[in-house]
């Protein structure tokens, strides 16, 4: 047998935060994390927030693994867990390749998973996030097409560039700055806070599944 205890030691596997006991809450990215409310893979690690299972046994991480390998596992993230970003370039018409989407999955490895302020971020993107990309992917296909599209190339397009340069350059305290006070402003027409928003696990999920059918219905359409 594996020793999922001393191989994953610091990883998300052996972490009290990683729910490998909820298995129907796991997709095809891992388990559910508690403290960020999405599912990761295995092998992810966060600072700040791992705490060691010391009463994880190695045969209970086999089983879930196994369960999550039977079921199909492929770590890999999908890019439209980028949300804000991937939604514009979606609804722009970009592109996977666009350097948008490579500036932020950039990011997303080399800062909002190491650096301490990236991990914060993390926390208030993987809500905020999700419901400005939804809030918006909706507005455009209720029709208000015009309105999103001038939205997104006179207020968003702009911050992304220079969000894009500063990824290119490292410069990743600029980049979240940008990226930050972006988002903030997007909350703010829309009408919420961005860091106090409160949303349960079952409302994420109800707004991700929602969210991944009208990107759905936008490809489907273009």
């Amino acid at each position: 047998m594996q020793d999922y205890r001393r191989d994953f030691k610091d990883h998300c596997l052996t972490c009290k935060n990683y729910d490998i006991y909820s298995k129907g809450d796991s997709t095809h990215r891992g388990f559910r994390c508690k403290h960020y409310q999405r599912c990761m893979a295995f092998d992810e690690s966060c600072r700040g927030n791992y705490e060691f299972d010391g009463a994880r046994g190695n045969q209970i991480i086999e089983e879930a693994v196994d369960f999550r390998v039977r079921k199909g596992y492929d770590p890999k993230p999908d890019s439209s867990y980028w949300y804000v970003t991937s939604t514009v370039c979606k609804i722009m018409g970009f592109g996977e390749n666009h350097p948008y989407m490579r500036a932020f999955e950039k990011f997303e490895k080399e800062y909002m998973r190491e650096n301490p302020r990236g991990v914060d971020f993390a926390t208030v993107y993987d809500k905020a996030g999700i419901f400005i990309s939804y809030l918006l992917l909706n507005d455009y296909a209720s029709g208000k097409v015009d309105f999103i599209k001038s939205l997104i190339s006179t207020n968003m397009i702009p911050e992304l560039d220079k969000f894009t340069l500063c990824v290119n350059k490292e410069e990743y305290d600029d980049a979240l700055d940008i990226y930050y006070n972006l988002m903030n402003r997007i909350c703010v027409m829309y009408g919420f806070d961005m860091v106090s928003l409160e949303m349960t696990y079952p409302d994420l999920q109800s707004i991700a599944n929602s969210r991944m059918r009208l990107l759905q219905t936008i490809d489907k359409n273009q």
